[in-house]
């Protein structure tokens, strides 16, 4: 629903319309990150009678699988990008490289580079950062800083 609800207006344009959808899903994902780790939110939701229906002693598993969830959406909508990207510009007779490194007179309107391309690059290189340092040898060989510290990029991420 998210996907369709996205890309209506993008009917002519597969790779757009993937990259728009994969976005919200993201978004989505974001969120359900912050809430499966919210102690306050646990603790408050454990009081009423959805505990009995949410599985909130898995939250961690849960917190993990979202986080993959997010890593492949990121994956597909990076690629969606660039292929929109490559597609969209062969077809006008443009080299789309030009447009993805930010040396083309489009992506210029706010300095030397425009301002999607390199957040999104950002974005991804924070969210590899954080799923390399989530993993169990850097955790359990006494790097939890590592761990804590890396999760701290939550906040510009988000």
């Amino acid at each position: 629903a998210v996907v369709s609800t996205q890309s209506t207006g993008y009917r002519d344009h597969f790779w757009l319309m993937l990259a728009k959808g994969t976005g919200k899903m993201i978004s989505l994902s974001v969120v359900l990150l912050f809430l499966t780790m919210s102690r306050y939110l646990l603790t408050k939701l454990r009081a009423t009678p959805l505990s009995k229906f949410l599985a909130l002693d898995q939250s961690i598993e849960f917190h993990k699988a979202i986080g993959v969830l997010c890593m492949v959406l990121s994956a597909i909508h990076t690629f969606a990008h660039l292929a929109h990207l490559a597609y969209h510009h062969e077809a006008r007779g443009e080299v789309y490289l030009k447009k993805l490194f930010w040396i083309h007179k489009e992506t210029q309107n706010f300095g030397w580079f425009g301002t999607a391309y390199p957040t999104g690059v950002l974005l991804i290189l924070i969210a590899i950062v954080i799923a390399y340092c989530s993993h169990p040898y850097v955790r359990r060989k006494g790097y939890f800083q590592v761990f804590y510290f890396s999760h701290m990029l939550y906040i510009p991420y988000a």
